[in-house]
């Protein structure tokens, strides 16, 4: 037992091989479970996440031997073959929820996680995504990290994304409401649209999500007119060129909406 590996800790998924050389049984194959235990043949549950083969091998050899066997030689290596880490878990609002293998040979990131599953379902936050950790034995020893997985998949910023482990229970929350904007005049559908949380809504966005500008909408002087306070005179009005935004890429004229704004596409005059 004294050659038995003591550097490497075993994980969540790992497999080992498992054997008393004072037995006639044949050597078998144990998996480290989710909940970090092994299940020991005439024994029960043992842990084994986060100790090494030698470690758990010496802690099995005191408990058989203080009921079962009168001398035990227990002998744990880790199966190198085995093809996954372990797996992580999801639900939400993707297209497909459940477990998902990790496998050996690649870093198994959130965004990699999420496409395979089939990637969001309609109405997902992607901004406020959850990923739950256990950092220990207890059920409140965990932690929670919070990724905004619009930034990395729509805008490129891999740098946020983060490597699962073993265990993981990733959490898609469906988007909630932050109020409502109004839409009118020279557009095609006129009409109220939900601000999501984790999406930015934007003057242009806004007209292009009811149907675009009719024939003669003036796209160059869209106006807005936004609450400041409760009173009747408490608003203002500003212009934005969503022509400029659209048709030319000016995207820095775009201008965020607030939940109570309203948006009025006037006609263009038209000389005959």
């Amino acid at each position: 037992m004294s050659l038995l590996d003591n550097k490497t800790k075993l994980g969540y998924g790992d497999e080992i091989n498992y054997r008393v050389a004072e037995d006639l049984d044949d050597t078998i194959t144990l998996q480290v479970m989710e909940t970090g235990d092994i299940n020991l043949p005439y024994y029960g549950r043992v842990k084994a996440f986060g100790k090494t083969c030698f470690e758990l091998a010496t802690e099995i050899k005191a408990l058989l031997e203080k009921n079962l066997y009168n001398r035990a030689t227990v002998i744990i290596s880790k199966n190198q073959m085995r093809k996954v880490r372990g797996k992580i878990y999801l639900s939400g609002a993707l297209t497909q929820i459940g477990s998902l293998d990790i496998p050996v040979d690649e870093t198994f990131t959130l965004s990699k996680a999420v496409l395979k599953s089939g990637g969001f379902a309609p109405g997902a936050d992607r901004s406020n995504v959850r990923v739950e950790r256990k950092t220990g034995d207890k059920p409140e020893d965990k932690k929670t990290l919070t990724v905004d997985l619009y930034k990395i998949m729509e805008e490129g910023k891999s740098e946020l994304d983060i490597e699962l482990e073993p265990g993981d229970f990733v959490i898609v929350p469906a988007m909630g409401s932050l109020g409502r904007v109004f839409v009118t005049g020279a557009v095609k559908q006129p009409g109220g649209l939900n601000i999501s949380s984790g999406e930015k809504l934007t003057v242009s966005r806004a007209v292009m999500a009811v149907g675009g500008f009719t024939e003669y909408g003036n796209k160059g002087r869209v106006k807005v007119v936004r609450k400041t306070g409760d009173g009747p005179k408490d608003f203002k009005e500003f212009f934005v060129d969503v022509g400029a935004v659209l048709e030319k890429g000016r995207m820095d004229k775009d201008v965020e909406v607030e939940g109570g704004d309203t948006i009025i596409v006037s006609e263009k005059w038209i000389n005959f």
